[in-house]
């Protein structure tokens, strides 16, 4: 199907630049669906800035508080708090190939487009809300 198409763009010859993309790069068929590289020496046909993602969206709060005792003993307070909306960042869509077809064309097993991952790994700060809590002593 995808070899077809290929083909097809390279007005039926038996070898041309759409077929080398092709056998280089893989496409992405899926019930009927076709995505094909296009030719090399060519940017094809697909509109700017399709696949965006949501943006980031993030917003981290601190407060601090600093208690005096006479003249040498100082207590600061702090409080931080990270991801305070508890607003998901996901990766932007994945575009990995993964298997072959019977056809010898790279093709994808549902993954093309699917976000697997968030931007930032778990247990660092900007994954999830989370908070610290410090009091420093002065003396």
């Amino acid at each position: 199907m995808c070899l077809a198409k290929a083909r097809a763009l390279d007005g039926g010859a038996a070898t041309g630049l759409a077929q080398a993309a092709l056998s280089n790069l893989g496409c992405y068929a899926v019930n009927g669906s076709i995505l094909i590289p296009p030719a090399f020496g060519t940017l094809g046909n697909l509109g700017r800035n399709t696949f965006r993602d949501s943006g980031f969206k993030n917003v981290d709060f601190s407060v601090t508080k600093v208690f005096k005792f006479k003249e040498r003993l100082t207590a600061q307070f702090r409080a931080e708090f990270f991801n305070i909306f508890n607003h998901p960042n996901f990766g932007n869509p994945g575009n990995v190939l993964s298997s072959s077809s019977a056809r010898g064309a790279t093709s994808l097993i549902g993954s093309f487009g699917s976000i697997t991952s968030t931007r930032f790994p778990t247990g660092d700060f900007g994954s999830s809300r989370q908070m610290a809590f410090a009091l420093k002593l002065i003396f």
